[in-house]
């Protein structure tokens, strides 16, 4: 056992230590008696052995006597291997029983280093999984940040998109109301020009009637002239019937038919050619 100590740890006794044999003897003599004690000690590493082997002879020594020291001497020498014996079949055990033992805490330490490897892979397991839920919570965090940022966005995009719209509503409510107003200014200025093209065929109407009137007898004249004007969806008109006997007048822009009798005469003014000419000068004049 020391031998595997000292291999474990390195340390070695002085060689001089290791083996020592120590041989001692001591005679005592009394009356013809002589006592002989033989003391043995053997030192092998830690290991002391001790062995002590005692005579007696007497004086009065018999022819046997030589015989009785031999056998005692071959006993000593058996006694002695044994003890040997028993000496090496005992450090083979101790031996023996060490070997098992460090075998025994190697495999301990190998079963503690094994629990401990499984051990850290359970609390690696364990740090994996509260990662990827503290992880999971962050991202779903972060969705809801993202969620409520992309919902404000369409939001604002939506308010900006009425804004836009409602101004170019706007816009063209006013292109309507301009171009309405424009419209009205064209029929009105259409309106205008009929009433001006009406009052010329009153006057030339007037003027024929006042030439008539020379070659007739006195007789009561009536005029009546009619006028049809149209645009942007208004008419104007005014309108009178009588019998009467026709005269009919041709100008460029305007058919004027004069019924003439002894009691009225009726002038019937269309006014189609002189609207489409005003229209034609209304195009022209905003191209």
């Amino acid at each position: 056992m020391a031998a595997i100590i000292n291999a474990l740890f390195g340390t070695y006794p002085e060689p001089e230590q290791q083996n020592a044999t120590t041989n001692q003897i001591t005679v005592e003599g009394t009356n013809g008696v002589t006592t002989e004690r033989l003391t043995t000690s053997a030192v092998a590493d830690d290991v002391q052995v001790k062995s002590v082997i005692s005579s007696e002879t007497q004086a009065n020594a018999t022819i046997n006597s030589k015989l009785n020291i031999n056998n005692l001497l071959s006993q000593l020498n058996t006694t002695h291997s044994q003890v040997d014996q028993y000496s090496r079949a005992r450090t083979a055990e101790i031996n023996e029983q060490v070997q098992k033992s460090i075998a025994d805490v190697l495999a301990n330490t190998q079963h503690l280093q094994e629990e401990l490897i499984t051990d850290a892979n359970r609390r690696h397991l364990v740090i994996d999984n509260d990662y990827k839920l503290q992880l999971q919570k962050a991202v779903e965090a972060l969705d809801a940040v993202k969620a409520k940022t992309l919902a404000d966005l369409e939001r604002e995009l939506q308010v900006k998109q009425q804004t836009i719209l409602a101004d170019a509503k706007r816009q063209i409510d006013v292109l309507n109301e301009q171009a309405n107003a424009a419209k009205l200014h064209a029929l009105v200025e259409a309106q205008e020009q009929a009433k001006q093209n009406i009052s010329d065929l009153a006057d030339q109407v007037a003027i024929l009637g006042q030439q008539d009137t020379q070659h007739l007898l006195e007789s009561k004249t009536t005029t009546i002239i009619t006028s049809q004007a149209q645009a942007a969806g208004q008419v104007e008109s005014v309108i009178a019937i009588q019998p009467a006997t026709e005269t009919t007048i041709t100008t460029k822009e305007t058919k004027v038919t004069v019924t003439d009798t002894n009691d009225a005469v009726v002038a019937e003014c269309a006014s189609e050619a002189t609207t489409v000419a005003s229209e034609h000068k209304r195009n022209r004049r905003h191209k």
